[in-house]
Formats: structure tokens, sequence, C-alpha cells
């Protein structure tokens, strides 16, 4: 049985660079996405470009993380988040964040 609802979800793959999967990452971290399901868009579905699955694959296996009711396994999330951001970053030649 369908459901219905107002929303409607249109996914929007816009990250094809690892440049562009680290300043979604930075838009995650500073709670400054773009739209409410960007965040989403980018976890759930694979990429094409393989260095950006390799850490979209490595950042979604934090998810459960980041979903806890326990505020030390989600600091314990971002912090590794920001470990993988950090790694990316480097490939690029973009600072690191703290």
């Amino acid at each position: 049985m369908f459901v219905r609802s107002k929303r409607v979800h249109v996914r929007v793959g816009k990250v094809h660079t690892i440049r562009q999967a680290i300043d979604l990452v930075d838009r995650f971290i500073d709670n400054k996405m773009e739209y409410p399901l960007e965040w989403d868009d980018f976890i759930s579905w694979s990429n094409p470009n393989a260095t950006v699955e390799q850490l979209r694959d490595q950042i979604a296996n934090l998810e459960p993380l980041f979903l806890s009711k326990d505020i030390k396994n989600r600091q314990v999330a971002l912090q590794r988040l920001i470990g993988l951001r950090n790694e990316s970053a480097s490939l690029v030649g973009l600072d690191a964040r703290n």
C-alpha cells in the first residue's frame, strides 16, 4: 500500500570529484547543507568515481555512530569523518581542518 506524501525526493548527484566530496563533508560538519537531503544523497548512492566512492563507502560506515543516542559515539564519528576528510584533502592539496 502506498502512502501519499507532500514531499518528493529527487536524488541530485552533484559530487563528481574528490574536491566536491570534501566540500560536501565540510558543509556537513558545518551544518550548512545546500538542501535537506544532500548528505543522504551522497551517503546512500554509489559514486562512479572510484576515489569518491572509496571515501563515500568509508563515511557511510560511520552512519550508525552519527545516529547513535550516545554523544560519545557521535563525537567519535565526527573525529573519524574529519580524519577521512583530511586524508582526502591531502590528495588534492587542500588544507586539513581540525
